[in-house]
């Protein structure tokens, strides 16, 4: 598997995973778990338009399951819009086909010792990108 490849399957992930986020985030509860240790003791609380709740481990687990899966999806997709911007910049400024148009322009075939050979090269064909909605998509989060 190519460089390229590579790459457009970690995109997919990275999508995949700001999906799944951004549904749990849709569904998650209202508020904002925060736990807090004392004597080696966890007690959990919720915070909902600045007031503090307190959560009741054994009647509501459900809820500070919800809470907790909440903040770490949110977590996930920061970096995952993060990690996909990344991407998205190296993908749009990266040459493929960089080096073996430096091959090509020199015409004295036979003359020179290339340091990649055809083989070498990643032959496959992956899926484009509209390198255009990128750069508006980037754009607009800025």
């Amino acid at each position: 598997m190519g460089l390229k490849q590579s790459l457009m399957r970690e995109r997919e992930k990275l999508n995949y995973l700001i999906d799944e986020a951004t549904k749990t985030l849709a569904e998650a509860p209202e508020g904002a778990l925060h736990v807090k240790f004392s004597n080696k003791k966890k007690t959990y609380f919720c915070y909902i338009n600045r007031e503090i709740h307190f959560l009741a481990k054994t009647r509501q687990e459900n809820l500070i399951r919800a809470l907790a899966q909440k903040r770490y999806a949110a977590k996930v997709l920061k970096a995952a819009y993060k990690q996909r911007e990344a991407l998205d910049r190296f993908l749009c400024e990266y040459d493929f086909q960089a080096l073996s148009a430096a091959l090509e322009d020199i015409k004295t075939e036979g003359m020179i010792t290339p340091y990649l050979s055809p083989s070498d090269e990643d032959p496959e064909e992956t899926p484009s990108i509209d390198y255009g909605l990128i750069r508006a998509i980037k754009g607009s989060m800025h």
